[in-house]
């Protein structure tokens, strides 16, 4: 007796697909070329200097998980119709002419996020009607999203010595 339930299945050349158009998507953010330049446009000019930020280890905004300095994060948001990326970088600010080990003017965090929808279709393999997952375009396909933050400071007592 044939079954009559509907079979899903994960198609090796769709594996690949979204593979490869999470990694280009992911990889795009994730260096921070697309945060860098707006945060310099937006925060640089002539007597500043923007600059990826070596600091010490910091926690994604999501989980508790550690982050290294100087380099960002890329967090995958996996969901049946969705997959959401989100590339979190960091940015210092310092007056110019740049002094090694100098204390930054501010210290920026951007977050960098891109969804890419997801459907089912339907397809003929042989004797059978197969589900396969395949990206839907819409109407936000393709764009990003940045928002910018400064880093949460500490007010510090403020200490009168004689000098």
């Amino acid at each position: 007796e044939k079954s009559r339930g509907r079979s899903s299945t994960l198609d090796i050349e769709a594996i690949e697909y979204m593979t490869r158009r999470i990694l280009v998507a992911a990889s795009r953010t994730g260096t921070g070329g697309d945060s860098y330049f707006v945060v310099r446009d937006l925060f640089g000019g002539e007597d500043v200097e923007v600059l990826p930020s070596s600091s010490q280890p910091t926690y994604s905004t999501s989980r508790q998980m550690p982050r290294r300095g100087g380099g960002g994060t890329i967090e995958l948001i996996v969901r049946l119709a969705s997959i959401t990326i989100k590339c979190h970088g960091r940015y210092d600010v310092y007056p110019k002419p740049f002094v090694e080990g100098g204390e930054p003017l501010i210290q920026l965090h951007t977050a960098t996020e891109e969804t890419v929808s997801m459907h089912e279709v339907r397809a003929n393999e042989g004797h059978k009607t197969v589900l396969t997952l395949k990206e839907k375009k819409t109407d936000t396909t393709g764009f990003r999203s940045l928002s910018i933050r400064p880093a949460l400071y500490e007010k510090v007592a403020v200490w009168n010595t004689p000098s």
